[in-house]
């Protein structure tokens, strides 16, 4: 790895929480960002976690050479991913255990035999469709699960999103939180929508805000009919509420909107 000098951390409108739910802002590390860049660490914190993939990396590359040397390679399926993603500084928040992005979205990989060659899937998929995808990759018998296999994706991906069934991708894929049972994510197409145990929500459209700067949820327009296609896809038990349908703007200027914000966030900044 190079010298923690060189590392970028995240920027300001990454770090931004002005538009967040206060149940989020209340579980924030805070205190863990201030600190690391008071003292001047965060370069050198992200260095490390950079470090450390670098090493699964490179053990990654020993398992991939004994595979060759043993002529398993060509007949081998492989799959590379990880258990959740982790913030380092977006946010204001390090370590996991959010339903943000950048925490829920992991490295997904598929290598073997009738697989697409350098293809990318840009629909969605979750870590419950790994078992469904390994067994029909296998011919094993299908066994029911909430997962879906991947198998069309990845003999021929295109980038289409398709309504789920056992041998087709999700249309939507729902993220549980890990701090309290009652919250939810849900991806859908462009979106991502948050709710939390006091019903209160976040909404990003992610084409144009990776970063989650820009809370569309008090936004007017069809953002009330694109929030409760969102909220049809969890469980019953967390259905929309009131404070959804008080939007009459339409979702695609708002979503329009997302990288002005983000300019005047920015250059206010600037001014002080």
């Amino acid at each position: 790895m190079c010298c923690s000098s060189k590392i970028s951390v995240p920027g300001s409108v990454s770090e931004d929480i002005s538009e967040i739910s206060g149940v989020a802002l209340s579980r924030l590390h805070k205190s863990v960002h201030k600190q690391l860049k008071s003292s001047n660490l965060q370069q050198s914190a992200v260095a490390a976690y950079l470090s450390a993939i670098s090493f699964v990396d490179t053990q990654v590359g020993r398992l991939l050479e004994a595979l060759r040397q043993n002529g398993l390679d060509k007949s081998t399926h492989i799959v590379l991913t990880s258990d959740h993603g982790f913030h380092l500084g977006e946010k204001q928040h390090w370590r996991k255990s959010k339903l943000w992005y950048r925490s829920t979205h992991v490295p997904l990989i598929f290598s073997g035999p009738n697989i697409a060659e350098g293809k990318e899937w840009t629909g969605l998929a979750s870590l419950l469709d790994v078992f469904p995808t390994l067994t029909q990759l296998s011919n094993l018998p299908h066994l029911p699960t909430d997962g879906s296999s991947l198998i069309s994706a990845l003999s021929s991906p295109i980038n289409v999103v398709r309504p789920p069934s056992d041998s087709n991708p999700p249309e939507s894929v729902i993220v549980a939180g890990s701090e309290d049972p009652n919250e939810f994510g849900v991806y859908r197409g462009p979106w991502h929508l948050i709710q939390y145990s006091d019903k209160s929500r976040e909404l990003y459209h992610l084409p144009t805000d990776r970063e989650e700067s820009a809370n569309l949820i008090n936004e007017k327009g069809s953002v009330a009919e694109i929030v409760g296609g969102l909220l049809s896809s969890m469980p019953d038990d967390v259905g929309p509420t009131s404070n959804s349908t008080e939007m009459t703007r339409d979702a695609s200027v708002a979503a329009n909107r997302v990288a002005q914000r983000r300019k005047r966030r920015q250059s206010k900044r600037h001014e002080t």
